[in-house]
């Protein structure tokens, strides 16, 4: 039990009376309080009815007396002497908010430091893109932001907001300006489905990005960033002008025409074509370039087209067993393996310079794990593991194996609620039926659980726990030890590294007296973000 507040002694019997009343009925129970934020409103009532009877009392004194002049306070939020309030109990929480308006952060009561401690790792922010800037990084250390319309995921590191996780979709022309925080931002135009990402300085098109868009030209043009395919189809003799090579984007450049002239090839301010200030492509050819993020534009391959008109294949090959070992022939190898598979990369030192484009066409939730021959590596990795529909770019070194470009699909958030299916308590802790997810990706999640729970007996507690991956798993925060509450939901947050398909799952037990989690009608729900390869 915590220390009572100090009782306020006034000279004036009868001022005196009503305070010890008000904390005789408080320290006596005789108001039997439904919830902890009743409790904390009555202790506030007191305190506001002390300051009151102490101003009517100074205004009003007379024969020598006066009344004093400070009321000792009481009060839920975090104080200079956090003992002396009446809610300041082990596990005691509370919002702390930087203003009455402002959504705040949790901070847990401990007798070991007798203080309040937090934020408690793993919170939560939610609100829009514009009210972003209402909330000060300094104001929430530890804490994570997610913008509700965008779907992008910050955290504080007590100075200012870092990008975490997250793909903000919407049309091109809406691709927001960002800061040096915000590196790895990405962003996908959904109307030129294509993808870039923010470098802290500069949006960059994702490496080996193709876009699907054609475009006839008739004479001299300006390649666009919506470009993709661009055909001359008027005469030639005309300049075709790109734009900065800043991007890493590729073009496809065909000069159509079997009669008429060149078109030459001329790169934005001092950037180069293969190290040169213009490129002249004939007629009846095409070109297929890429920018080098930098000052320069690689041409990649170089077609001559037979009257005037020509069809660009690249191998395909599909294989539908659990194992496979790609072919010096391939470009594009698929697996459409229904369980999981394994494609084997050749020996980077007998292709080099080759390029492979590896997908994992499958619709279930099995995995293709891309490995490679005599130890060699993959952009300093042994092996890459491509969830389904997802694909990746690689090309050889002569030595070991790089990533040209990868595709990957962000997960969404996994949830799962126990629907009222009540558990009995023991002393071992037991699974909470239905608050379980299968996490469908490997990498960090963050796992919140939340546990109704109903306690019965002398002495009633209780604490839950996650079990991950067959183990369980150490919080973000203090464990959960709840006792003495007929009647609760708590809450607990988790950062899990985990491995593809592992399962999470809340577990409860009774330290004492008995109970149930999960009396009906309430659920006990678990709650899963990945965060991070």
């Amino acid at each position: 039990m915590s220390t009572p507040p100090t009782r306020l002694v006034h000279p004036d019997p009868t001022t005196n009376k009503i305070t010890n009343d008000l904390y005789d009925k408080l320290n006596q129970n005789q108001q039997v309080l439904s919830s902890i934020q009743q409790i904390a409103k009555a202790a506030v009532t007191i305190q506001q009815v002390q300051q009151a009877i102490a101003s009517a009392s100074a205004s009003s004194s007379s024969g020598g007396k006066s009344g004093p002049t400070t009321i000792p306070q009481v009060s839920p939020l975090p104080g200079t002497n956090p003992a002396l309030e009446p809610l300041a109990v082990d596990g005691s929480l509370v919002e702390f908010a930087p203003s009455a308006s402002t959504p705040g952060t949790l901070y847990r009561f401990s007798s070991a430091n007798n203080g309040w401690n937090g934020p408690l790792l793993g919170g939560i922010l939610s609100d829009t893109f514009a009210n972003f800037a209402n909330y000060s990084a300094a104001d929430y250390p530890g804490v994570f932001f997610l913008q509700s319309d965008r779907l992008v995921l910050y955290l504080s590191n007590g100075t200012n907001w870092i990008y975490s996780t997250g793909v903000f979709r919407d049309v091109f022309a809406n691709r927001p300006s960002l800061g040096t925080h915000d590196s790895g931002y990405t962003f996908l135009a959904t109307d030129r489905n294509s993808s870039s990402y923010w470098t802290g300085s500069a949006w960059s098109n994702f490496p080996g990005t193709f876009y699907p868009t054609f475009r006839s030209a008739g004479g001299g043009t300006s390649i666009t960033a919506t470009d993709s395919t661009v055909w001359l189809t008027g005469a030639g003799g005309v300049t075709w002008n790109l734009p900065a090579a800043a991007t890493t984007q590729v073009f496809i450049l065909v000069n159509g025409v079997s009669s008429g002239g060149n078109i030459t090839v001329t790169p934005a301010g001092s950037d180069k074509i293969n190290g040169a200030a213009s490129y002249i492509l004939p007629q009846g050819e095409a070109i297929i370039i890429q920018a080098d993020g930098v000052t320069d534009w690689l041409i990649l391959a170089n077609y001559n087209i037979a009257s005037g008109s020509t069809t660009l294949k690249l191998s395909f090959r599909s294989f539908a067993g659990a194992s496979d070992t790609n072919l010096s022939t391939d470009f594009t190898v698929e697996s459409a393996n229904s369980g999981a598979a394994t494609e084997t990369l050749l020996d980077a030192t007998t292709v080099s310079g080759q390029v492979f484009s590896i997908k994992n066409s499958v619709t279930s939730t099995n995995a293709l794990t891309v490995n490679t021959t005599s130890a060699q590596t993959i952009d300093g990795f042994s092996s890459f593991t491509l969830q389904p529909q997802e694909s990746m770019l690689v090309q050889s070194d002569g030595t070991n194996w790089i990533v040209l470009s990868i595709y990957r699909i962000p997960p969404t958030a996994l949830h799962a609620t126990s629907n009222g299916v009540q558990l009995t308590l023991t002393g071992s802790y037991q699974d909470i039926a239905g608050a379980t997810v299968t996490l469908n990706r490997a990498g960090l999640w963050m796992i919140t659980g939340h546990v109704d729970c109903l306690l019965t007996g002398s002495s009633p507690a209780i604490t839950f726990q996650l079990n991950a991956g067959g183990a369980a798993q150490s919080p973000t925060s203090p464990p959960i030890f709840i006792a003495a509450i007929a009647n609760l939901m708590a809450s607990q947050t988790w950062l899990y590294q985990a491995a593809l398909n592992d399962v999470a799952k809340l577990q409860a037990k009774s330290n004492g007296g008995g109970g149930f989690v999960n009396s009906s009608p309430a659920s006990s729900t678990i709650t899963a973000l990945w965060i991070k390869p």
